[in-house]
């Protein structure tokens, strides 16, 4: 199941770190995601996101919503600029901007260890236009995307 399981009541690892990073890139892959299974056993019993319109998403509501994702062929969903921070021996803090198609989005994941396995407890990636498109300046950085409806769904991991 796990490439580098880790350790039980240890000290923060090299392996664990990479492990974190190797779970978080299968959550961006459309086999994953539309396995409410897998993606149930990635996700905190405790799990929130807030998607990029503001709305808070529980674990079920993100398991059944990316259950029913369609993948729409265009590839997979990219990561760059992958960062890691250790919070603490068991919360490790990863940051990254995804590319999905054209939109892009500054992500925040905390991963925690529970028991034997990491697992995925927060995660929030407001979505920011390239600034060609919508004609600010390179300088001033990511912009976040105007707030959408509730109704329009989550952004987690470059979902809607």
């Amino acid at each position: 199941m796990n490439a580098y399981p880790p350790r039980k009541n240890a000290e923060m690892g090299a392996g664990d770190v990479q492990l974190v990073l190797s779970r978080e890139l299968s959550l961006l892959s459309f086999e994953v995601r539309a396995s409410a299974v897998r993606v149930e056993d990635m996700l905190d019993p405790e799990f929130r996101e807030i998607g990029a319109s503001g709305r808070l998403w529980t674990r079920s509501e993100i398991i059944r919503a990316l259950a029913h994702e369609v993948s729409d062929g265009q590839g997979a969903i990219e990561a760059t600029e992958m960062e890691s921070l250790v919070v603490a021996p068991d919360l490790v803090l990863l940051t990254y901007v995804s590319k999905r198609r054209n939109r892009r989005a500054r992500r925040s994941s905390l991963w925690r260890r529970s028991g034997l396995e990491w697992r995925l407890l927060h995660h929030q990636g407001p979505c920011f236009p390239t600034p060609e498109k919508h004609g600010c300046s390179a300088r001033r950085g990511p912009v976040e995307c105007p707030i959408e409806s509730a109704s329009s769904g989550s952004r987690w991991m470059g979902r809607k």
